[in-house]
């Protein structure tokens, strides 16, 4: 894809004219023109202007990129800069959401405490309390953060074809990391039920099975959060056709749509 095709899809994109962009650009209309048609290059002061404007890179924009895979004139050009900027996005924000939800559930364990020390029910109250408001603090900020990827995850993708299958490369070696951790997670979930159902019954015990338990549920969480969340991220990159028929992306998508208007 040359620099003149990627400034059409991007001004489409964007449902900009060629006057609106020259006159963004501060350029003329039949500039704007040649530089589609590959009759030239704007200089470097404008080059900045279309970087800044379009949110890609320069070194993007003027390299010249194979055929885009399965090229739909309808679809969202994703640049590999782009691709990867919103993978590690998406590992950061997974990565808090799961820290958050288990800081949540590990607020259990000072809660459960004071069956085994009833002198210190009030310490154990508070530090619950406490926790509960750290597990917040980090849940609260991802709730509300700007979402920089939007119509990454909001519309069908167009990837570069060799992007595209090195992406589907590095997919498949995460699936190889990851689906063991997921499995791994689902153990510990299961232990965790298990062992509650054996001990909850018998209020003899002095061994702390609840707190283990909110151990056992709060690392089960996290790493399956994560890992399903990084995994989810490729997917989205790679299969946007199919998760833009599902049912739930197509309500969403046209309630969205009609918010916006």
């Amino acid at each position: 894809m040359t620099f003149g095709e990627k400034l059409v899809r991007l001004r489409k994109e964007k449902n900009l004219s060629q006057e609106a962009l020259a006159e963004q650009v501060n350029t003329t209309r039949q500039a704007v023109s040649k530089w589609e048609n590959g009759q030239g290059y704007p200089d470097t002061e404008k080059l900045l202007i279309i970087s800044r404007l379009f949110q890609v890179s320069v070194d993007s924009l003027l390299k010249d990129n194979p055929e885009v895979y399965e090229a739909n004139e309808n679809g969202y050009y994703v640049s590999r800069e782009c691709a990867e900027g919103y993978l590690a996005f998406e590992r950061r924000v997974t990565r808090k959401i799961a820290m958050g939800i288990s800081i949540l559930i590990g607020a259990g364990i000072p809660y459960f405490a004071p069956k085994y020390n009833p002198a210190g029910i009030q310490n154990s109250y508070l530090f619950a309390a406490l926790i509960l408001i750290s597990g917040l603090g980090v849940l609260v900020p991802v709730i509300f953060m700007d979402r920089p990827y939007t119509r990454v995850t909001g519309e069908e993708l167009l990837l570069d074809n060799t992007f595209y299958i090195e992406l589907k490369s590095q997919y498949e070696r995460q699936k190889k990391k990851f689906v063991p951790i997921i499995i791994f997670g689902i153990i510990l979930f299961v232990a965790g039920i298990f062992l509650y159902k054996q001990f909850d019954q018998n209020y003899g015990l002095i061994f702390p099975y609840r707190e283990l338990c909110c151990v056992l549920f709060a690392a089960a969480l996290y790493v399956m959060i994560f890992a399903i969340g990084v995994l989810d991220s490729y997917d989205t990159l790679l299969n946007s056709a199919e998760r833009m028929n599902q049912f739930h992306v197509r309500v969403w998508k046209k309630l969205k749509d009609k918010i916006v208007k």
